[in-house]
């Protein structure tokens, strides 16, 4: 097979042509002659006619012949299956280097990490590159960088910047998707013409998933050849924390709490015993243990003593193995001071399910509220000022009392307010009419939408909800902690009006059941703070909610959102996520600071803002935020729950993707001069043809020469 590196220069065969252009035009010119005798022309041998013929189309075809060499030489003709000995004997080489740098490639075993294997097996294969071919490193996992904008060429040696990037590279936080760096590797060698071979070694754990998406995108008809360089030699075992949660308890200061801890057994072949520890605030405060068999999970619960109010750092983590990054998983745990709590109804509710779970909350010697009851709206600033928390429940009050009440809570005292609509008012809609003109009046950022009843049975279609997606992360933990949510249902269907571009939301509830909206909105704008619901989420008319598990927490973690004066972060942020933190009012960023793990320190943008959002989420751990050295809350960073399954990718699957690609496998044990260089064979025969110019050269001037002598 020949290939040739210089194509363009093709087109000078064109001039192969001249030689016979010049040799048919000289035929067409008749030369004359006088001859004293036709006598003479019989003198002449048929023979010599035949040799002088011959001579011409011979030198013909010499002089045709050198063109085409001449032209052919600086095309640079490279024939394949001339292969020489040695992998750096080989046509010129374009490469790309795919490092899988995602966290699971950090993997330890007897041959070291899993990263540092890899990264030995492409140095050999930079050592047998030679001065002809040239390269470009990729690392990726769930992004992709081109670590730099330039082909290197090794030379005498690769470039002291690559050297330094390259022994620099370590594994990332983040999960696997190498997917996007593959298709640009095949955009970048599908331009590279001026080179025979064209390679992408891909070098990766084969980690299951680590191709991304369902399909590549590769260039087709470029001739790359592809090579999988393996870094397992069998199928690695692996031990993690996958989550820490609460089992569905309140959060009550001074009393016990239950933390369960999810660990996961993948690989291996023998049952593992686990003994996963947890750490509050760096101290050890419990353990647990299990035995989970290959590739199972299991949760742990492990009670927790007395623990104070406060923002603090529940850390779980179990005994190190091959991959340490996934052995350990962070989370904030908020422990609301007890709160008092005011209850103010329009009207006695029979059955009285919010006042009972408030009465839940508030008895016991660790109960986390301190209830109050009344029928009738404190309108005075004495009054307000001995509560941390109002649960209006129902809208009909007089209107002068509702505007000095809101006026007093939402105004100098900043007092937050749980607003929910009676549902069983029959006059509802001209009350929260009345009720939405007098927060447009005090310019406060949400109102409250009208009910409407779906039929005489009610709304009673079986539905499965679901906790909100990006909107309601803030529930979402209790949500996904507590069974029967599954069975909750909406009788009632409102809508919540946006409160328009001045709304900060910390977040909501949604319930996926026959296209209904979010039926509960927080509210933090300014040092007003609101929760307000558009169903009456205690009463069994509108919903299920009364009835379930649910309603006591949910109640009490709204309660402590509402008294919360720290800012507010989504749970279970991924490594790389951007991190949005919310404040109740607009803070100066200039004096503020985040703490990240280890050493790490974030000053955001100066400014005035009320959200603040924080890209640099790299590595996994607890953020910790200050302004002017005051501590104000945090919140954690955990790794890629699938980075812990080091179940290894189908080759079926990986073969499917390339479609038609040409794919090698090279296993961790494999020699790579038998697989990967047996085909980069050949030879450049410019040289010969230089030579082959020459000697026709020589022989066109002897024929030529030769015939002068004849003539």
């Amino acid at each position: 097979m020949i290939s040739f590196l210089n194509p363009l220069v093709l087109l000078g065969l064109v001039a192969a042509a001249i030689p016979f252009i010049i040799h048919f035009l000289s035929r067409l010119r008749a030369r004359r002659r006088d001859f004293s005798s036709l006598l003479l022309l019989r003198e002449v041998q048929s023979r010599n006619v035949r040799r002088l013929k011959t001579r011409q189309w011979l030198l013909l075809i010499l002089r045709t012949l050198l063109i085409i060499l001449l032209v052919l030489a600086p095309a640079r003709p490279a024939v394949k299956g001339f292969f020489k000995p040695g992998p750096q004997e080989h046509l010129p080489t374009s490469a790309v280097f795919v490092l899988d740098v995602s966290a699971s490639i950090g993997f330890v075993d007897e041959r070291g990490p899993a990263i540092g294997f890899l990264k030995r097996r492409m140095e050999s294969i930079l050592s047998w590159m030679n001065p002809a071919d040239r390269f470009r490193l990729i690392t990726a996992s769930d992004h992709f960088l081109l670590n730099d904008g330039a082909w290197h060429s090794p030379g005498e040696g690769a470039p002291d910047i690559f050297s330094f990037r390259f022994e620099s590279l370590e594994p990332e936080y983040r999960g696997t998707r190498l997917g996007p760096a593959l298709e640009a590797a095949s955009r970048l060698l599908a331009s590279a013409t001026e080179t025979v071979n064209r390679e992408v070694y891909i070098f990766t754990d084969l980690q299951r998933g680590f191709l991304g998406s369902d399909s590549l995108d590769l260039e087709t008809g470029a001739g790359i050849r592809w090579y999988l360089v393996q870094a397992h030699a069998g199928s690695p075992e692996n031990l993690a924390v996958q989550s820490v949660g609460l089992p569905g308890e309140l959060v009550r200061p001074g009393a016990p709490l239950k933390v369960s801890v999810t660990v996961a057994h993948y690989g291996g072949k023998d049952a593992a015993r686990l003994f996963p520890r947890l750490y509050l605030d760096g101290r050890l405060v419990g353990q647990g243990e299990t035995l989970l068999a290959p590739n199972e999970e299991g949760a742990v619960v492990i009670e927790l003593p007395p623990v104070e109010p406060g923002v603090h750092e529940l850390t779980a983590a179990v005994d190190a193995d091959g991959l340490a990054a996934d052995n350990s998983r962070s989370v904030p745990l908020k422990v609301p001071p007890r709160t008092k709590v005011v209850l103010i109804e329009s009207r006695k509710i029979v059955p009285d399910y919010l006042g009972s779970a408030l009465e839940t909350l508030s008895s016991g010697p660790a109960a986390p509220i301190a209830l109050t009851r009344r029928g009738d709206l404190p309108v005075s600033g004495s009054d307000i000022e001995k509560a941390d928390l109002f649960i209006l429940h129902g809208v009909s009050f007089p209107e002068r009392d509702l505007l000095l009440f809101l006026n007093e809570a939402f105004g100098a005292r900043e007092t937050p307010v749980l607003i929910l609509p009676d549902a069983g008012t029959p006059d509802e809609a001209p009350e929260i009419r009345r009720f939405n003109t007098l927060v447009t009046r005090l310019g406060l950022p949400f109102s409250l939408g009208s009910a409407s009843h779906l039929g005489p049975g009610g709304y009673d279609t079986p539905a499965v909800p679901q906790a909100a997606a990006p909107a309601g992360a803030v529930f979402a933990q209790t949500f996904e902690s507590i069974p029967g949510l599954e069975r909750l249902k909406l009788f009632t269907f409102r809508r919540l009006p946006p409160a328009g571009s001045g709304e900060a939301a910390a977040g909501s509830w949604d319930l996926e059941a026959a296209g209904g909206a979010a039926i509960l909105r927080t509210v933090r704008r300014g040092g007003k703070k609101a929760a307000i619901a558009a169903s009456d989420l205690a009463h069994p008319d509108e919903c299920e909610l009364p009835q379930t598990p649910l309603f006591v927490p949910l109640l009490h973690e709204l309660i402590a959102l509402l008294v919360d004066q720290g800012p507010i972060v989504k749970p279970n942020l991924k490594v790389g996520e951007e991190a949005v933190i919310q404040f109740d009012r607009e803070v100066n960023t200039s004096k503020m600071e985040i703490h990240g793990p280890g050493e790490q320190r974030f000053m955001p943008v100066p400014g005035e803002y009320q959200e603040i959002r924080m890209s640099e989420t790299e590595m996994p751990g607890t953020y910790r935020i200050f302004e002017s050295g005051r501590f104000l809350g945090s919140f954690c960073v955990g790794l890629d729950q699938e980075e812990a399954n080091l179940t290894l990718e189908d080759k079926a699957v990986i073969e499917d993707r390339f479609g038609e690609q040409e794919l090698e496998f090279i296993p961790a044990e494999a020699s790579l001069e038998k697989l990967a260089f047996i085909v980069r064979g050949g030879v450049e025969i410019w040289p010969y043809l230089l030579f082959a110019a020459l000697g026709l050269l020589i022989v066109e001037q002897v024929v030529a020469n030769k015939k002068e002598e004849g003539d």
